[in-house]
């Protein structure tokens, strides 16, 4: 990767597939652990609990199970 400067610097870490696939594709970062075991991931949506749950709310947390259940490249 490239840092502010134009200085290439090397780092090695772990990012969710579904997060850096758009730089994967660009060549922008590079998989070098393809073969390595990978941790699983897991998302917790935090939201006060009420009696009545804005409607926002709960289609923004189906919107994510469905997103995060059915995306290409995911881990």
């Amino acid at each position: 990767m490239l840092a502010g400067n134009g200085q290439a610097r090397a780092r090695i870490g772990y990012i969710p597939r579904f997060i850096c696939y758009p730089a994967l594709q660009a060549g922008e970062v590079v998989d070098i652990l393809n073969d390595a075991s990978k941790p699983s991931m897991t998302l917790f949506a935090l939201y006060p609990v009420r009696q009545y749950t804005l409607p926002k709310v709960k289609y923004f947390i189906g919107f994510l199970e469905t997103w995060l259940e059915g995306h290409p490249y995911r881990d």
